[in-house]
This record gives structure tokens, sequence and C-alpha cells, in this order.
């Protein structure tokens, strides 16, 4: 929220609306553990968070919870033998763009 970028169900679902501009954002903080408590006590409260996490049930049609970084190695590895699965918005706007700036459209 310190971005401006929306939370909770505000969040554009981009994974099934390909068509509404998404607003979702990202915030990143640097902070030292010890300075609000024991570092080794936060780390036992956050694995127990980040276990309940990953247990939580999927929702339906999706993928089980996981945290950044996980996964990580099996989706470069997918995406290199694969390639990247582009929503159909996505590939009109690239299209629109190379023709705006006379470009050879990648897609057509």
């Amino acid at each position: 929220m310190l971005n401006g970028a929306a939370f909770g169900s505000d969040v554009v679902d981009f994974t099934s609306d390909t068509t509404s501009e998404t607003n979702t954002g990202q915030f990143v903080a640097a902070i030292d553990i010890a300075a609000f408590g024991d570092p080794e006590e936060f780390t036992r409260m956050a694995a127990k968070a980040f276990a309940e996490m990953r247990a939580s049930e999927p929702l339906a049609g999706h993928a089980p919870a996981r945290l950044p970084g996980e996964g990580k190695a099996a989706s470069i590895a997918e995406r290199r033998s694969q390639g990247l699965s582009l929503a159909p918005a996505l590939v009109r706007d690239l299209s629109a763009l190379a023709g705006e700036y006379d470009l050879d459209d990648p897609f057509g």
C-alpha cells in the first residue's frame, strides 16, 4: 500500500482477467531483526508461519502456495524447454507496439 498498489480483494486477478490493467506492486525493506528481539525466536516463528502457508489448501484450479524463490529452478528449466505462455492481450499489445515502432511483428 505504501507504493499505491492495490491490496487484498482490490487486486486484479491477472490470471483470469487478461484485459484489465494490473494494479499490483512491490515494496521491499531491509530490517535488522535483532533490533526487535531474538533472531533465533524470529526464525522459529517465521518457519512456523511459512509451514502453515505451504500447508494451506490451494484455490480451485491453482497450484499450492509457495514462498518467493521456491520452484525457481524448475520454472526456469520449463520455460527454457517449453517457452513462455503469453496472455492474448499481451500478444496483442506487443504486436501493436511493434507496428507503432515500425518493427516486424514477432507473433505475426
